[in-house]
């Protein structure tokens, strides 16, 4: 069963008004269209003519959902959902909730739900949702139809889950720029050997005397070498593995004097994604090991690419 918008907000409708006004359901088709259409307690506000909600009874009628009450001129209309989809008065609310307001999180769903049914606590509308979400999964029976709440992916920035019905198509889940960014992982292609140890003794830069290092390339992809020369000037790109990743602003040069400057105008080792950037000579080749010079990375750092010098150009 998958209701379009105006189904559901038909059913929904019907749902509130029997709960929190008894006396005034059930409901003609004005007053019906008038709950559908009210600007409190709707997301979204919609704006439904009485044949759009009359279309929306035929079919909810064909479904079993909705009946006709012939007590007077006007016809008025009800809800069967509880005993079609065998349901209980806490469960009720929920869905009702959702159809009308779109995926909440729990603590929204209590927060809203006092005119429908009291939630004594988020552990009671918790284990409301859960109920409707494994209905009929492990069990054979047929007053059952099968889930009807799911959890939503987290949003970033957000810190609980939201939960949707499972009446009509899955809502469309807005993610932020940096939510809908590719994930993807860097494999080191070698590592270096230097005689430098430690953080702390290694130069800044690597004309502030670094010395000789290897740069060991794994087997693998060592055929990526082929035609770099003895002489030549290529730029390795390292991970910089000791560096603090949460670091964005820093003195230049670690001089306390400077003012503090963002990471991505500096040098700084310290920086979310800590790339290091090195234009060396190579000295000498032999097998998979390049040895070049004044390379202020320290023993052990892994290498992620290899690049040459463009000669024609400035940049590198």
């Amino acid at each position: 069963m998958t209701l379009d918008p105006i189904q559901l907000r038909v059913l929904g409708s019907l749902i509130e008004k029997e709960i929190a006004t008894p006396e005034n359901y059930p409901l003609s088709l004005n007053s019906l269209a008038n709950a559908c259409n009210q600007k409190s307690s709707r997301d979204p506000v919609l704006t439904l003519t009485e044949a759009e909600v009359r279309q929306a009874l035929h079919t909810l009628e064909d479904l079993a959902l909705v009946a006709p009450v012939h007590d007077g001129r006007v016809p008025k209309y009800e809800h069967r959902i509880r005993t079609v989809l065998n349901l209980r008065r806490d469960e009720t609310a929920a869905l009702c909730l959702l159809m009308l307001r779109g995926p909440q999180t729990p603590g929204e769903i209590r927060s809203r739900a006092d005119r429908l049914y009291t939630f004594d606590d988020l552990a009671a509308v918790q284990a409301t949702l859960d109920r409707l979400a494994a209905r009929n999964r492990g069990e054979e029976d047929p007053a059952q139809t099968g889930p009807l709440t799911v959890q939503l992916p987290r949003q970033p920035g957000s810190r609980e889950s939201r939960y949707s019905h499972l009446l009509g198509a899955l809502p469309e889940i807005p993610q932020s720029h940096a939510a809908k960014a590719p994930s993807f992982s860097l494999v080191p292609i070698g590592y270096v050997e230097s005689p430098l140890k430690e953080r702390t003794n290694a130069p800044r830069q690597g004309s502030d005397g670094a010395p000789e290092a290897w740069v060991v390339i794994n087997p693998d992809v060592q055929q990526g070498l082929s035609k770099i020369a003895a002489g030549q000037q290529i730029v390795l790109l390292t991970w910089f593995h000791q560096a603090s990743r949460d670091v964005l602003e820093v003195h230049p040069g670690w001089n306390p004097d400077m003012p503090l400057t963002g990471v991505f105008a500096a040098r700084s080792p310290d920086r979310p994604n800590p790339i290091g950037l090195h234009r060396v000579e190579v000295l000498e080749i032999s097998g998979n090991r390049l040895r070049v010079a004044a390379l202020e990375a320290i023993d052990g750092t892994p290498v992620i690419d290899i690049k040459p010098v463009l000669v024609q150009s400035a940049d590198f």
